[in-house]
């Protein structure tokens, strides 16, 4: 464990807060855009990680300490060193803080003492890399090369970063030490893909949602295609378009349960009528189809609504059809399209 601290690896949240002595900060759990004193459950949507914050002093320099828990576990101590210098004592920082670490741990385990940088690419620290710190901080502000130390320390791994970040606080600078209990660090790594993997996901979502405002804009063979990705991402499977010319009435065949479904695309202003309907269900009948789906950027009929509702047959429409999205963003599953 840490030695600045009076706790233990795996200590439960509850545990920390009693035994803890330094100045309380705040709690809450991860994911939340504003950092608020509030009660504090200590897991997250993304693999239950909370954490607590106090504020201290490391080796002499004011910091922030993020204790971090995975399933009401200590697993992780992030330190935050406070400054607000230029890039290059940034940089004279880190070197003398790595001797200090060094003379505490020994030589780390990975990365140099004297030389512990890491760059994006060679064509960076070609340009960068004259040995002069001005113009290591020059890169460092813009990212381009990172500087960082490790140790293992019986049943801790001790980690030294100085880097460029990007967060909701805003762009900067950051010193970091962080302490890991060498049990935990599969999970901690395994609990960090997850999440990068589902913010991914919810970006590509968001992407998704924005284009409902865009539906109009799209020609028709877009908009099946845009209702092919919809489906899948709903988790409908063999979704298959149709040839653009001579569809026979359906303009996409998937399957859920078992069920060959039929999907026809309407990709309208206006409101689609019993006409279309009656068409659309010779069409499920000649491609002997289970079920079927049709969606539309506009609206339908109180008679289209009506011979719908007497055949297997789901109706979306605009709002639907944006509900849908939504859903998709919010929870990542949707059963707005279920059959019953």
């Amino acid at each position: 464990m840490p030695d600045f601290s009076n706790c233990n690896w795996g200590d439960t949240f509850e545990t920390v807060k009693k035994t803890e002595k330094m100045p309380f900060y705040v709690d809450g759990v991860l994911g939340n855009a504003t950092i608020t004193a509030s009660p504090c459950n200590p897991y997250d949507e993304f693999g239950e990680m909370g954490y607590i914050i106090y504020r201290g002093n490391y080796l002499g320099r004011k910091s922030k300490f993020w204790y971090y828990f995975l399933d009401d576990k200590l697993v992780n101590v992030k330190i935050a060193i406070e400054s607000n210098c230029r890039p290059y004592k940034h940089i004279k920082e880190f070197f003398i803080m790595a001797r200090e670490l060094k003379e505490i741990y020994g030589e780390p385990d990975d990365g140099n003492s004297d030389c512990p940088y890491s760059w994006l690419s060679d064509v960076d620290k070609k340009q960068y890399d004259t040995g002069k710190m001005v113009d290591w901080g020059k890169a460092l502000e813009k990212g381009l090369v990172n500087f960082w130390c490790m140790w293992n320390n019986q049943d801790t791994q001790i980690q030294l970063w100085l880097h460029y970040s990007v967060n909701e606080a805003g762009d900067g600078i950051d010193m970091e030490i962080d302490y890991f209990g060498l049990e935990y660090i599969d999970r901690i790594n395994a609990y960090y893909e997850k999440k990068v993997t589902r913010l991914e996901e919810k970006d590509s979502l968001i992407n998704f949602e924005d284009r409902v405002e865009d539906l109009y804009s799209l020609s028709p063979r877009e908009f099946e295609e845009y209702t092919q990705e919809l489906l899948i991402r709903l988790g409908y499977e063999n979704v298959i378009l149709t040839p653009y010319v001579n569809d026979k009435g359906i303009d996409l065949f998937c399957e859920k349960d078992g069920k060959k479904i039929a999907v026809q695309c309407k990709k309208y202003k206006d409101k689609v009528g019993s006409p279309e309907i009656i068409s659309f269900i010779g069409a499920m009948v000649n491609a002997r189809a289970d079920a079927g789906i049709f969606i539309t950027t506009g609206t339908f009929t109180f008679e289209a609504e009506a011979i719908a509702a007497k055949n297997p047959i789901i109706l979306i429409n605009k709002v639907k059809l944006a509900k849908i999205v939504i859903d998709l963003l919010d929870s990542q599953q949707c059963t707005s399209l279920d059959f019953i």
